[in-house]
């Protein structure tokens, strides 16, 4: 097995088709793709998703947890025009908010694969407390 890597904003958006504002991934490490991976955000107050809103709100923490999942499908294909879309969400459980200006750390293991589509466990924690899991369901095109 090789060493696990680690992405930094860039390397993500070298992957990922997303950008400002909606790129919900700060960095990863701990990446073995098709495997697993971690990754983490910081989302600030002044975020205009977040707009009048008491805390981060679950959908972005949903977003998050699932570019996560995308990076660990999708690095090895990087460059090659492939896509991984976002597709279901089973069992989504948020345990308690998230403060904006917090570090979201997130963890994503690549569960079933069949085809072109697989899912992708994920969990999100704010230093030791969790904070939301989900299994995220994906495409892969191209």
């Amino acid at each position: 097995m090789s060493e696990p890597l680690t992405l930094d904003r860039d390397g993500v958006m070298e992957v990922l088709p997303h950008r400002e504002p909606f790129l919900f991934l700060h960095g990863v490490s701990d990446l073995i793709p098709g495997e697993r991976a971690r990754g983490f955000v910081t989302v600030p107050a002044h975020h205009p998703y977040g707009l009048g809103q008491p805390d981060v709100p679950a959908g972005l923490v949903i977003e998050a947890m699932a570019q996560l999942g995308g990076v660990a499908m999708l690095y090895e294909r990087r460059g090659e025009g492939a896509l991984v879309l976002f597709r279901s969400i089973r069992r989504f459980r948020l345990i308690r908010p998230v403060a904006f200006d917090a570090r979201l750390d997130l963890a994503a293991r690549v569960g079933r694969v069949r085809g072109r589509f697989g899912e992708v466990l994920t969990e999100a924690r704010t230093g030791d407390e969790p904070v939301a899991e989900a299994t995220l369901g994906f495409a892969m095109m191209g």
